[in-house]
């Protein structure tokens, strides 16, 4: 496994190519996603090889927290 690729779209609806994609390295514990407060979010992961990207996984349901208020 060399790689990971996430998508990541508030409408599932959407088609993938609308959805956003992250590239994230194999031996990386940490990438930087922007996404908005309060907002349901689902993602899609796949992995990447040599032999190319893997079958994508079942959406994953998450939500941001609010911000804190200044």
């Amino acid at each position: 496994l060399q790689d990971y690729v996430i998508y990541i779209s508030d409408d599932p609806n959407q088609p993938l190519s609308n959805w956003k994609e992250y590239a994230v390295g194999g031996d990386s514990l940490e990438s930087l996603i922007t996404l908005d407060p309060n907002t349901v979010y689902y993602a899609k992961i796949a992995g990447v090889t040599a032999l190319g990207t893997g079958v994508l996984s079942e959406p994953l349901i998450f939500e941001t927290v609010q911000l804190a208020p200044e």
